[in-house]
């Protein structure tokens, strides 16, 4: 098991059960095939930047990695992604992780706190 974000492009309901069943049949329809919307080609270039995606870690320093798999970019759709953090690394990882997806305009959803992270309007 993993701690699961949420990253949600289209504006969510702002009833919190309404926007985690948009959200969950939304991230449903991700497939690998798909191409990743620009705004989360630019979330995954931030959040890779500073937690490199596992495919891109030696070896040696895999266990040191946040994410639960990879390559991340494949968790990416045009509407939403689910990424998978490393439990012993959320406390350090989530916060940012979940400023980065605000900062360009897309909700995010926690699974774990049951909160929806909306960006500023």
């Amino acid at each position: 098991m993993a701690y699961m974000i949420g990253f949600q492009i289209p504006s969510a309901p702002t009833d919190n059960q309404q926007a985690f069943e948009q959200f969950d049949a939304l991230a449903e329809s991700v497939t690998i095939e798909e191409e990743p919307h620009p705004i989360f080609i630019k979330v995954h270039s931030e959040l890779t930047n500073k937690y490199p995606c596992l495919c891109d870690l030696p070896e040696d320093q895999i266990d040191d990695g946040i994410w639960s798999d990879g390559p991340l970019i494949n968790n990416f759709g045009q509407q939403a992604a689910v990424l998978e953090i490393m439990f012993s690394k959320v406390e350090a990882s989530v916060p940012y992780v979940i400023d980065v997806g605000l900062k360009h305009g897309v909700t995010m959803f926690d699974w774990q706190t049951g909160i929806v992270h909306r960006p500023d309007s």
